[in-house]
């Protein structure tokens, strides 16, 4: 409903599927002032108890989002979602606070009293998506409630390990839509600097350790994921083009390293060898982007940081007898 009808009932009523979520709640609004709230019984409802028959169910996301968001990013995000986890639009039910909170009841402003209802909500429904955009500056960090909710949603998913298996198991994933992936992946290729310059700019902003972290490993899965894609569909037609791509996986790959993902590095920094070895062979010369793989660490990396990552994966597989199989000695 959400991707489909919703957008379009938005159009009809002359605004823009461009707009902030903030301004849309209007709308919505005075779509619902007329009915009967089925809670307390008095006029004004969410917006939800006005859908009928399958367009309503209990929800199988909550999605947590900057009400600066615009409805069209909060759809295509979505449906992008639904594509990855092969899961149909109809039948994932996302709690969107626009629609399923009563936007005609006065908004609660005591934050412990915000924080434990949000806490029961996920602890029920389990499944937490965050929608981030633009990437490399999104507002959502720059909204207190928006990062309590991830940082209330990480430490749940923390905790669901070690709870009953009749709890919900709490799961956090960051969205954001394909312009941002490309414009991520267009980053990655033109400067090895530009992450890092990201992550400096989420660090000042002083959030929980645990959003900093989740932030991070998803910038550099997302970048992966990217150039998988790009390789699967072997866009490269010439030198240039692979020395390109050469340099932003080995790029990725130290960025994956530096969030203790160091197989998934290794084998991105083997891609990396492999397309430098190929512009050699298509330039009929040694490629010049050989001498600079492995360069990137110094500019996309905390060296010291990476260092202890690898330290303490050495240590865990040697506790383990693990160090000399084949992936001990991927990790040395």
């Amino acid at each position: 409903h959400i991707c489909g009808s919703f957008v379009e009932d938005v159009e009809a009523a002359g605004s823009s599927p461009a707009s902030p979520i903030y301004e849309l709640e209007k709308l919505v609004a005075k779509w619902t002032a007329a009915a009967v709230c089925p809670v307390d019984g008095q006029l004004g409802a969410a917006y939800v108890y006005g859908l009928e028959g399958d367009q309503r169910c209990a929800a199988t996301h909550l999605l947590s989002y900057s009400s600066v968001t615009a409805l069209q990013d909060v759809a295509d995000s979505l449906k992008q979602h639904c594509n990855e986890v092969g899961t149909s639009t109809d039948k994932a039910f996302i709690w969107l606070k626009t629609l399923c909170w009563n936007l005609h009841r006065n908004e609660i402003t005591d934050p412990m009293e915000m924080k434990s209802l949000t806490d029961e909500r996920i602890r029920s429904i389990g499944h937490v998506l965050v929608l981030l955009t633009p990437w490399d500056e999104p507002d959502y960090f720059q909204r207190k409630w928006c990062t309590m909710e991830m940082e209330l949603a990480l430490s749940l998913s923390q905790l669901s390990a070690f709870e009953s298996p009749k709890q919900v198991t709490t799961t956090v994933t960051v969205l954001t839509t394909l312009q941002e992936l490309d414009r991520l992946g267009e980053a990655i290729c033109t400067s090895s600097s530009v992450v890092p310059q990201v992550w400096q700019r989420c660090a000042a902003l002083c959030l929980d350790h645990s959003i900093t972290a989740h932030f991070r490993a998803w910038i550099a899965t997302s970048a992966e994921t990217w150039l998988h894609q790009r390789l699967a569909q072997g866009q490269h037609d010439g030198g240039v083009a692979v020395a390109v791509l050469a340099v932003a996986c080995d790029t990725v790959g130290w960025l994956l390293r530096e969030v203790s993902l160091h197989h998934r590095a290794a084998a991105l920094l083997q891609d990396a060898l492999q397309l430098a070895l190929c512009g050699s062979d298509m330039e009929g010369s040694s490629s010049p982007v050989l001498c600079c793989l492995g360069t990137t660490m110094g500019c996309c990396c905390n060296q010291t940081e990476l260092l202890q990552s690898c330290d303490s994966a050495i240590q865990a597989y040697q506790q383990k007898g693990t160090l000399e199989t084949m992936a001990g000695m991927e990790l040395l």
